[in-house]
C-alpha cells in the first residue's frame, strides 16, 4: 500500500523546465550589482602588489575619503592595467558600485576608469606635491604625495591625512579654494583656505580661526 502510494505520487510529479528554473545571469557590469552606483572625478593614489595570499588593489581619493578597489575578479582587468601605470595625483574619472563605506575609507567595484581633464583644484594639488616646512617652525613639516599628506615634527611622523582641493569645506563655501584634510585614523577634518601657492611657497589660512600658515618647499 505504501509502495503504491509512493509510485502514484511520483507519477504525478511534473519534471521542472530547465529553462524556467535557471536564474538569469547577472551582468557584472550592470550598475548596482555590488552596491549603490558610483561615478566621480577622483585623484589616483597608488596600486599595491600583494605577496603570498594577499589581494592586489589600487586606491584613489575623493572628498577626503580613500577608496580601495580589489583585484578579486569583479573589476575588469583593464581597469587595473590603466591605474598601474598612473602617477600619484593623476586626475581620473571612475564608474562602478560603492560596496562599503567606513570612517575615512570605502570599498568600490569599478566598471570603467579614464584620465580626465585637469581642474583648477587638480593643478593646485599638483603644486602641493613634495616636501614642505613651516616658516614659523621649520621642525613642523609635511610631505604631500598624491592626495595624502604625511605630517611630521622633528622627523617623527605625527599623522596621515587624506586631502582634496575643492570649492567648499564643510560649512565654508564660496570663498575658496579650500584644502580639505581628513585624518586617516580618527576621520576628524580640518579646513584651510588656500591664500597663495606656487612652486616654492604656500600660505594657508586655518579655519575658522583665520590664522595664516606659511610654508616653503624643501625639494
Amino acid at each position: 500500500k505504501h509502495h503504491t502510494h509512493f509510485l502514484a505520487a511520483f507519477s504525478t510529479r511534473v519534471a521542472p523546465d530547465p529553462a524556467a528554473a535557471a536564474p538569469e545571469p547577472v551582468d557584472p557590469a550592470a550598475p548596482g550589482t555590488y552596491g549603490d552606483p558610483y561615478a566621480d572625478g577622483v585623484t589616483f593614489q597608488e596600486c599595491f602588489r600583494a605577496q603570498g595570499e594577499g589581494v592586489d588593489f589600487c586606491a584613489f581619493h575623493a572628498g577626503g575619503t580613500k577608496f580601495f578597489v580589489y583585484d578579486d575578479g569583479r573589476t575588469p582587468e583593464f581597469v587595473f592595467s590603466v591605474m598601474r601605470v598612473m602617477d600619484p595625483g593623476t586626475p581620473l574619472a571612475v564608474q562602478g558600485d560603492l560596496e562599503a563605506i567606513y570612517d575615512s575609507t570605502a570599498d568600490v567595484v569599478l566598471r570603467d576608469v579614464s584620465v580626465r581633464s585637469w581642474s583648477d583644484g587638480d593643478a593646485k594639488l599638483n603644486l602641493m606635491q613634495g616636501h614642505w616646512y613651516s616658516v614659523d617652525d621649520p621642525n613642523a613639516q609635511f610631505t604631500m604625495l598624491g592626495a595624502e599628506r604625511t605630517n611630521s615634527y622633528d622627523g617623527a611622523v605625527t599623522s596621515l591625512e587624506f586631502v582634496s582641493v575643492q570649492d567648499w569645506c564643510e560649512s565654508f563655501d564660496g570663498a575658496g579654494p579650500y584644502l580639505y584634510a581628513r585624518e586617516a585614523e580618527t576621520a576628524e577634518y580640518s579646513c584651510y583656505a588656500i591664500d597663495h601657492i606656487d612652486q616654492l611657497s604656500m600660505t594657508l589660512m586655518y579655519l575658522p580661526g583665520g590664522n595664516f600658515l606659511e610654508y616653503r618647499k624643501l625639494d
